[in-house]
């Protein structure tokens, strides 16, 4: 008998075809069965109970509990009735909703979703669908009953008002909640407040209390010199790496580490170089990250020490251009370190002399560009340096300064908006002065509500520190039985 081989598949490509088509078929038509036209309502509820769906799964798993099942029948659904008003996806053991994420993008104009009776357990299940690329904006109406979410957070406040403003919070378009009307007292307990001091509505960046500062020096001494050492360092490395050998100290220590996670907040490079499967491989033999290499051995081997292998190694690395007519694209940070022992310093076999200048350390953090690889990369760089020694090679070379130790960390290219002040928004420079009058205001607002600190804070961001306005607000909210009894001070 001729064996198969495990490779080729012996159903014909037009039998799998068919039988692919067959299912998409099949799928379409219990859409089509479950769609109520005069109510532009879609039914796919209790799925898992429609028997032309269980006949043909063999597995003890039934289609609709697999990962591609939902994504396959949103589609489908948006295809056939993309502007449907109201889906139910009730009893369908759904624990996360990972698989109907894409739920918006598909059916964007979906005013009303029922997903009651499933096993949805916590928000962060919920969050798939609010806090997504494409969220329900038009969502007013949704159904939760049923699942075991509503029960677990009553368990840890003791109620259900928490729990009410968490599902508004995710979706404040909602009118009905589990068939309750949302009243305007519930929403206004569950609106977003203002940010609390030192954060801003800013979902990119965040609000800070002082301007960035991309430099750092702690005199004017020390700018002038690290300015000096870097401009030259990366004219040398960029153009005549060789030439650096001088530049260290005969103990001199060089290591290397690559961070590839890519960066929070940041988009492609400005001209989006195609990157290859081994963009890294020049510099992975000297990797020194510890969450990748565990054993001592490695962790030692990848360390460089003294000039002849410190440039031996550098020398290994593609060309580099440093883009130094654009310090923006740089931040520095430098400072001396001064009482350091004498054996810190190098010297040509002599001891080093009483009273010695400080050593400065220099943390730079930018760019460099690889005209071979066509590719952008940011970088990490702490150098830690010494008062070059009379008749020492650095002194002869013309560098005052001799290079201790030199760290260079590697990163995915992450732009310099990181220290850009210009990005990053400020508290206005009232706040700061008046930061005691604003903790008066908020003791006052506690003294009349008895709210506790954050639901006071929350309440006077909410009417601009307005101390009339909050507490008369409080008032009509407590009229009304609309605020948690966790808001109370205990």
């Amino acid at each position: 008998m001729k064996s198969v081989h495990p490779a080729t598949n012996p159903i014909p490509k037009e039998v799998r075809t068919q039988v692919k088509l067959t299912v998409i078929d099949e799928l379409k038509k219990i859409i089509r069965s479950r769609f109520d036209c005069a109510n532009n309502e879609l039914n796919l509820g209790r799925i898992d109970q429609i028997t032309d769906l269980r006949r043909d799964s063999a597995a003890t798993e039934t289609p609709a509990k697999k990962s591609n099942f939902w994504p396959a029948i949103i589609k489908m659904a948006k295809d056939l009735y993309p502007h449907v008003k109201t889906v139910s996806l009730a009893g369908n053991e759904l624990k996360s909703l990972a698989t109907i994420a894409h739920l918006g993008n598909y059916l964007p104009d979906l005013e009303n979703l029922s997903l009651e009776d499933n096993m949805i357990a916590t928000f962060r299940d919920l969050d798939y669908l609010a806090d997504c690329t494409h969220p329900l904006k038009k969502l007013r109406g949704l159904i939760l009953r049923g699942n075991p979410i509503q029960a677990a957070e009553r368990a840890k406040t003791g109620d259900d008002s928490l729990f009410y403003i968490q599902i508004l919070k995710r979706f404040p378009g909602l009118t009905t909640f589990d068939g309750m009307t949302i009243t305007p007292e519930m929403r206004a307990v569950a609106a977003p407040a203002a940010p609390p001091l030192g954060l801003s509505n800013n979902t990119e960046f965040p609000l800070l209390p002082r301007p960035v500062q991309p430099t750092f020096f702690d005199t004017d001494a020390t700018m002038q010199l690290a300015n000096q050492f870097l401009g030259q360092f990366f004219q040398l490395f960029d153009h005549q790496r060789s030439a650096l050998m001088d530049w260290y100290d005969p103990n001199a220590t060089f290591s290397l580490m690559i961070n590839r996670e890519r960066p929070k907040r940041t988009g492609p490079p400005p001209f989006n170089p195609k990157m290859k499967g081994a963009e890294w491989t020049a510099y992975t033999n000297r990797n020194r990250n510890r969450k990748r290499i565990n054993k001592p051995t490695k962790q030692t081997s990848t360390l460089c020490t003294g000039p002849a292998e410190i440039l031996h190694q550098l020398s290994r690395f593609p060309t580099s251009v440093h883009p130094l007519d654009d310090m923006s694209r740089f931040s520095v940070y430098a400072w001396q370190i001064s009482n350091l022992p004498p054996s810190a310093y190098p010297g040509p076999g002599q001891p080093a002399p009483a009273n010695m200048p400080p050593a400065i350390q220099i943390s730079v953090t930018g760019e460099f560009y690889e005209p071979q690889e066509h590719t952008m990369r940011s970088f990490d760089r702490i150098f830690f340096l010494v008062p070059s020694l009379v008749g020492s090679k650095a002194q002869l070379a013309g560098c005052p300064f001799s290079i201790r130790n030199d760290m260079l960390t590697l990163r995915i290219y992450a732009g310099f908006d990181a220290w850009n002040p210009s990005r990053y928004p400020i508290l206005p420079q009232a706040h700061p002065t008046a930061f005691p009058s604003i903790l008066g205001l908020v003791e006052q607002l506690q003294q009349r509500t008895r709210l506790a600190q954050p639901f006071a804070v929350q309440c006077l961001q909410e009417h601009n520190w307005d101390l009339e306005k909050a507490a008369t607000a409080v008032l009509q909210l407590q009229q009304s039985n609309a605020i948690p009894s966790q808001a109370y001070q205990s």
